[in-house]
């Protein structure tokens, strides 16, 4: 049996992101932004492929931020494994890799930003998100026995 869970309980809960970037400044300056947006909360962050999905398997995000070129394997690979597992995650592609738009794209990603220009529009984006996320309308339930 679901019951349903109050309100102002929900509230406190907001919309989790995960971060794959290996740029360390980058990773605590997407870091510091996101602390600043009350619905939305850093849940998880790592600079390797290694562990990656793992991460998002074990947070069940709303949102992935992901870099590309990782030391250990490509990001394009973790975009890869989100989709085939069907995990409804908006996918938001951060590299300086900009070739690999298209391919991003067509692969599943939601959003691509060039790290080296589009970081205030990843803000910004970030910013429509916070707002837009209502709480009450997130749909979570208690199982009892």
């Amino acid at each position: 049996m679901v019951t349903s869970v109050n309100h102002e309980t929900i509230k406190s809960l907001p919309a989790k992101i995960v971060l794959i970037e290996d740029n360390l400044a980058v990773s605590q300056w997407i870091s510091e932004k996101i602390d600043n947006f009350e619905n939305l909360k850093l849940a998880g962050s790592l600079g390797t492929h290694e562990g990656a999905f793992e991460m998002i398997k074990k947070e069940k995000p709303e949102f992935v931020i992901l870099d590309i070129k990782l030391p250990d394997g490509s990001g394009l690979d973790i975009l890869k494994n989100i989709r085939e597992a069907k995990m409804d995650i908006t996918v938001m592609i951060l590299t300086l890799n900009t070739q690999a738009k298209n391919s991003s794209l067509r692969m599943g990603a939601d959003y691509f930003f060039d790290k080296s220009m589009d970081t205030g529009i990843l803000v910004e984006k970030l910013k429509s998100f916070n707002r837009s996320i209502n709480p009450s309308s997130i749909n979570i339930g208690v199982r009892q026995k």
